[in-house]
């Protein structure tokens, strides 16, 4: 933090590497458990350059981790806005739009990380729970079997897909 500190007093330092070392204090704030700090961190380094979308997901994963969910929201928004073709930010917006029970537009969401990147198999495990929550059995089943032919040990795919098989009473599959 005080490197961070040292390099941001000086005037001459451009705007992208000022960018750059608010982030990485941000980062520093965050990893102490001061997350009012980094926040304030991370949107100083967005009203410098406010294209930057990964800076905008590290806001919304801050920003929810300090009960701002809405706000959150915001900034995930905001991040694939920015860049439609971020999964993170549309896998993290879901999972944010999820908390607050927003099942079917956090549905939407991941299903834009799945499009934005296949293979993600993260985004496919979250849209498999999604589905299930949102009462879509078949779907879920999809989402996940998808998920496992990525990362055949994801444990959140096993489980979610063990206990959809389980509640199908497909006990042999499960």
């Amino acid at each position: 933090i005080a490197l961070a500190d040292a390099l941001l007093a000086e005037r001459s330092l451009p705007i992208p590497e000022r960018v750059a070392t608010l982030v990485l204090r941000a980062r520093a704030y965050e990893l102490t458990g001061d997350l009012e700090r980094s926040i304030v961190d991370l949107e100083g380094a967005l009203a410098l350059d406010v294209g930057q979308a990964r800076v905008w997901n590290e806001l919304g994963l801050v920003s929810a981790d300090a009960g701002r969910v809405e706000r959150a929201i915001a900034a995930f928004e905001r991040a694939v806005q920015v860049d439609p073709r971020f999964a993170r930010g549309w896998n993290n917006l879901g999972n944010a739009l999820r908390g607050t029970g927003r099942i079917a537009e956090a549905i939407r969401a991941v299903e834009r990380a799945t499009v934005a990147d296949p293979a993600y198999a993260l985004a496919w495990a979250n849209l498999g729970a999604l589905r299930r929550e949102g009462g879509d059995d078949t779907g879920a089943e999809s989402a996940l079997t998808s998920a496992l032919a990525l990362a055949p040990d994801h444990v959140g795919a096993l489980m979610t897909l063990g206990g959809l098989l389980r509640d199908r009473s497909d006990l042999a599959n499960a």
